[in-house]
């Protein structure tokens, strides 16, 4: 009986010794992975503000202050172009807010008849913009992968009259704004702000562009390295197809849009960043002060970004690529040997 006893204690201190053990490990582990998932999810919040649906809150400014905008701006291009880089220069403005990946068409069809007037849509754009530089690609905090913070200056807020405001979702709007049925939503939109339309069209060196789109749609931008090539043919020509389809449709609304559309090449910016900078705040109307310019100037690339090094082409893609490029008066500078 006592040998039963014994064995009884020592299998019941066994199993409890067991437990104790595995719950420490669970909860060490889930400690770990708790952090893991605070840091991936602090990332996942990175970039992402302009996909939420409606920003809440109290409006940020005055009707009257909405009231003083002289002119709407919106982005047409193609992913990976450098629009971002471009936006972030002039959200940077004293006068100026532009909304980071806000899908303007698509979000003003998903919200309700009382949502779709001039303020609340103004409203959106500033809310957005302050997001984006708390916790988006425009932070100062650096958690950002890219951070476009441009120090001095005034992202996120508005000093003095609010001349300009916009958003940017280059590719999304190009796409949206030349098929039949998103054609009325702008036009609506446009009647309802009543305020002067501007575009800005992006553009960078079709073999960088489609490389980059290629490396992203891949998921190996991101972590590559300097040497890497990538070989998928197969992607890649659906990645031209992609690119090109675009352009076809940017050079409609730049058609369309001719008299208050301003092209802008990504090598010129990386180039002559003030003269460029000058150019884009005059079609604008806005001013630009040295110290404006100074500051945007430590932000913008010092080279360009030779992506095409990274992906191998067959000479019929090459080929193909620049016969296309012929076809469009934004691209026929280009080559795959140039900048």
């Amino acid at each position: 009986m006592l040998k039963k006893c014994c064995l009884a204690g020592l299998v019941f201190m066994t199993i409890l010794t067991t437990l104790l053990l595995w719950n420490e490990y669970y909860l060490v582990n889930n400690s770990r992975r708790g952090a893991r998932r605070k840091g991936r999810g602090r990332k996942a919040k990175i970039g992402k503000v302009g996909k939420i649906p409606i920003i809440p809150g109290k409006p940020l400014a005055s009707k009257k202050e909405y009231d003083q905008v002289k002119s709407f701006v919106l982005f047409i291009g193609y992913p990976r172009s450098g629009h971002t880089l471009v936006s972030t220069l002039i959200e940077a403005h004293p006068n100026a807010i532009i909304a980071n990946e806000f899908d303007l068409i698509g979000k003003w069809q998903n919200w309700k008849p009382q949502n779709q007037n001039k303020y609340f849509l103004f409203d959106q754009f500033h809310k957005n913009s302050h997001m984006e530089a708390q916790r988006g690609y425009r932070t100062k905090s650096g958690n950002a992968l890219f951070s476009f913070y441009v120090s001095g200056q005034f992202q996120g807020k508005v000093q003095g009259k609010l001349k300009i405001i916009g958003a940017k979702k280059g590719g999304r709007t190009t796409k949206l704004m030349t098929k039949k049925k998103r054609m009325k939503t702008i036009e609506t939109i446009m009647a309802t702000v009543n305020v002067p339309f501007k575009f800005l069209h992006v553009v960078r060196n079709p073999y960088d562009n489609i490389a980059t789109m290629l490396l992203r749609t891949k998921k190996m931008r991101l972590n590559m390295k300097p040497d890497f090539k990538l070989n998928d043919s197969e992607t890649l020509d659906s990645e031209i197809l992609k690119y090109f389809n675009l352009a076809s449709r940017n050079q409609y609304l730049a058609k369309k849009y001719a008299k208050s559309l301003l092209e802008i090449q990504n090598t010129d910016l990386i180039r002559r960043p003030k003269e460029m900078l000058k150019k884009m705040c005059k079609f604008l109307g806005l001013t630009c002060s040295q110290k404006y310019l100074d500051d945007c100037v430590k932000i913008i690339f010092k080279k360009p970004s030779h992506t095409r090094n990274n992906v191998v082409w067959t000479v019929e893609q090459k080929r193909r690529i620049k016969q296309a490029m012929k076809r469009y008066s934004f691209l026929k500078r280009f080559s795959f040997d140039s900048d």
